[in-house]
């Protein structure tokens, strides 16, 4: 899978930001990512509780 993440996103941080600063986006990104999979869950069983 070149070029793309387990979850199907292009590598943005590795092909639009220069070499110097790819430590750092990828550090962010990385951040965003686990952030956005730890909040999911809670997301869906609220959606779950008030639907249900």
């Amino acid at each position: 899978m070149t070029g793309a993440t387990a979850r199907g996103h292009p590598d943005i941080e590795s092909n639009t930001v220069p070499m110097k600063h790819q430590g750092v986006m990828g550090s962010l990104v990385g951040t965003m990512r686990s952030y956005d999979m730890s909040t999911d869950p809670g997301f869906a069983g609220t959606v779950e509780i008030h639907t249900s």
